[in-house]
């Protein structure tokens, strides 16, 4: 008998994407998987056509009565995945694609080979373009404050990077395989041991949005549980899908501060006092002046 899978998917607002996801993942010859649909409070038709749509289906939906974000959403659908007594647990966002039938398979595979991996990060095509890896090692405060201040020049830099390093969406192979242990991992797709979710204790339920990446991160890294990125199971990611549509861009990158400066509050002992205090000002001026400078040059071309 082959592993047990549960796979959690977070739905707000976009019950056609959650569809087209469980129908993809449907298609998946990996034939021990559970798929676990959790709904965010939504404000439209989700729950009335998913919970018609998984009754017919035989999959596991949870309606949320409260919107509480990424992490306490998907705790629902942790708990619901132990309780099946899954042995991994594949989080992902309802607009992720998976390039092959064979995907879960192979990394089901992979992992049953290195037991000691507590969670995998597969490489990332967003929106075209191949994401680096989240995180090599752990940030460093000193560089943030940097960045705060000069983001206007790295992201002219980045922004000449990006346009020269477009990925072929329709590659199932991807050439240059990166394999490495990582500190944190792209959340949009993770998938973790049953061992290490218990051990880490799900995720911290302190954040709406943004940053969780890093606090699961730096809870394995105090509980010495390996995580590596390997970008041969890439996946494909409409970034924001959801996010941009309900969300106000001001609004995200409030949240997406709050969730950073909450990270380095609750789990970074190392930045304290005056370097927090630094470090929480630099984060303010990012978002009251760098990114309304970003916009406007971007439309500017």
């Amino acid at each position: 008998m082959k592993p047990l899978v549960g796979v959690v998917l977070l739905n707000y607002m976009s019950y056609d994407l959650t569809i087209k996801c469980i129908e993809m993942l449907k298609e998946q010859i990996y034939d021990n998987l559970e798929i676990i649909v959790v709904d965010n409070a939504s404000k439209n038709d989700s729950v009335v056509v998913l919970q018609e749509y998984c009754k017919k289906e035989n999959i596991f939906f949870y309606q949320s009565c409260i919107n509480g974000g990424y992490a306490k959403g998907n705790n629902i659908g942790i708990k619901e995945a132990l309780k099946l007594e899954a042995e991994y647990i594949l989080i992902m966002n309802n607009d992720v694609i998976l390039p092959r039938t064979s995907w879960l398979e192979e990394l089901v595979g992979y992992l049953e080979k290195r037991p000691s991996i507590g969670l995998l990060g597969p490489g990332i095509y967003t929106n075209g373009n191949r994401d680096p890896v989240l995180m090599v090692s752990k940030p460093k405060w000193q560089q943030e404050v940097f960045v705060n201040f000069f983001r206007i020049p790295f992201w002219l830099i980045g922004k000449k990077r990006r346009s020269t390093h477009v990925a072929d969406e329709k590659k199932n192979v991807v050439d240059n395989v990166v394999e490495k242990e990582v500190y944190a991992v792209s959340g949009c797709c993770m998938m973790f041991t049953s061992k290490c979710i218990q051990k880490i204790g799900g995720f911290d339920e302190g954040t709406f949005l943004y940053n969780e990446e890093l606090i699961v991160g730096e809870k394995c890294l105090k509980n010495k549980i390996p995580i590596v990125y390997n970008s041969r199971f890439h996946v494909l990611h409409e970034h924001g899908a959801t996010i941009k549509q309900y969300i106000q861009i001001k609004q995200q990158y409030k949240l997406e501060e709050i969730s950073r400066m909450y990270y380095y509050k609750k789990f970074r002992e190392d930045v304290s006092g005056w370097k927090y205090w630094v470090l929480n000002i630099s984060a303010k001026f990012n978002r009251m002046v760098n990114v309304p400078l970003i916009f406007y040059f971007d439309k500017k071309g």
